[in-house]
């Protein structure tokens, strides 16, 4: 009886000891899954932006050279948004 206790603490040992390793293996296999899905979306997306860039002759545009083009948001450059509108319009005697 003493032995086969022995025995089937060894094993439960070594079953708990193969989980916890697996569920290391499995961890780790995950982040490098991980970890080559991100390099290699980082690597390829310019590479297919540049290719529609030349197949649609379509350039994008860069929100800072628009937002610098038409004003500043309440700044008084910008006739359309916030309180600047409304003095322009009061001061044109347009209705507010």
């Amino acid at each position: 009886m003493f032995m086969f206790a022995m025995v089937f603490t060894v094993l439960m040992v070594f079953v708990m000891v193969s989980m916890v390793v697996l569920a290391v293996v499995i961890t780790m296999c995950m982040v490098a899954v991980m970890l080559a899905v991100f390099v290699l979306a980082a690597t390829i997306f310019p590479v297919l932006m540049a290719i529609e860039q030349y197949l649609t002759g379509v350039e994008e545009t860069d929100i800072r050279v628009v937002a610098g083009r038409y004003g500043q948001r309440g700044t008084g450059r910008c006739y359309g948004q916030g309180a600047s509108d409304q003095r322009y319009r009061s001061a044109r005697g347009g209705s507010a």
